[in-house]
């Protein structure tokens, strides 16, 4: 065993040392998320969907990297 001082990461998780104990944080982890999804230049909007839109199962693009998409779900 060795010792590797202060513990600041561990798991994604940001840990910081204050005087009523351990602070944990997932910011880092986000960010660095966000990052990587290119996400991080997005506009911020109210609400996620367009309200005036109706979904159809037959209209839009095949998704051809799929593993893209499983990476960014299994992540979350």
């Amino acid at each position: 065993m060795k010792d590797l001082g202060e513990l600041h990461y561990f798991l994604g998780i940001q840990v910081v040392h204050t005087s009523f104990g351990l602070f944990l944080s997932y910011q880092k982890y986000v960010l660095d998320l966000f990052r990587k999804l290119h996400l991080d230049t997005c506009t911020i909007v109210r609400t996620l969907f367009v309200t005036q839109t109706t979904l159809s199962f037959f209209k839009g693009e095949v998704l051809v990297d799929h593993f893209e998409y499983w990476n960014t779900v299994g992540a979350l």
